[in-house]
């Protein structure tokens, strides 16, 4: 449930108009977790599926989020609320 919501406002980084660093808080983990480890550059080579070949979930959502960050680079921040 948090990752979707953490998801659903990724439009401010649409107004970024030259590439930068990003500083990322959130407070979930799995987000944090997906870019890290390289996750979400393989769900996008693979056509957003993991490695069982199934659809990840919030697909549309990952794909939004990786255009938009394509471009900069990123640095995630793990804080509790």
């Amino acid at each position: 449930c948090g990752l979707r919501f953490t998801l659903q406002r990724p439009y401010a980084l649409g107004i970024l108009r030259n590439p930068c660093v990003l500083t990322i808080y959130t407070e979930d983990d799995a987000l944090a977790a997906a870019w890290s480890n390289g996750w979400v550059n393989t769900w996008q080579q693979h056509s957003w599926k993991n490695a069982k070949g199934n659809t990840i979930r919030n697909a549309e959502q990952w794909q939004q989020l990786y255009e938009l960050m394509k471009p900069h680079g990123r640095r995630f921040v793990c804080q509790k609320a």
